[in-house]
């Protein structure tokens, strides 16, 4: 367990599968995350979270808030490649949790872990070019590095995605 101010990075639980499940079945924010929707049952879910999290090559945490441990998303480090320290990284916030800073202290709290743990060395992400949170991981020191022309459809439209890096 990983403890900041106001947020907690922790295993997942069972009491948490119902907010996962809602998180998965959430339409907008799978398309935001650049995952294919699609229904999920708690069965799924858990099949799910059982790969991510027995997966030797990727890091699955549940971001909690400190005050009342309630789930309210999730980040992880997947392709985790331990020759060259890097891995791909991707967070979701459930929307109604979005703005509040745990999204930026979650990331924060999980750098060192995966630095002095993990012992990598660099997080590469893919972002819509159109999604806020491009900005909140430029605030957070990821660099632009390229961008997939016409790459993610969402509502009948080819959209940009920026590849982004931090070296941690």
């Amino acid at each position: 367990m990983i403890i900041g101010n106001k947020t907690i990075l922790r295993p997942w639980s069972v009491d948490d599968l119902p907010i996962l499940q809602s998180l998965r079945n959430d339409f907008r924010l799978q398309q935001q995350l650049m995952a294919l929707p699609r229904p999920n049952s708690i069965e799924q879910v858990k099949e799910w979270l059982a790969n991510r999290t027995k997966s030797p090559d990727s890091v699955f945490l549940v971001v909690a808030t400190k005050q009342s441990d309630q789930a309210i998303g999730y980040l992880q480090v997947v392709q985790i490649d331990s020759f060259n320290g890097s891995g791909r990284f991707g967070i979701c916030i459930s929307p109604e949790e979005q703005g509040k800073g745990y999204g930026s202290e979650a990331i924060t709290l999980v750098e060192s872990y995966l630095r002095d743990v993990i012992r990598l060395r660099k997080l590469v992400l893919e972002v819509l070019a159109n999604n806020r949170a491009r900005h909140l991981y430029a605030k957070l020191g990821f660099t632009e590095v390229g961008c997939l022309r016409e790459h993610f459809y969402i509502d009948n439209k080819l959209l940009d995605v920026a590849i982004m890096e931090k070296f941690i």
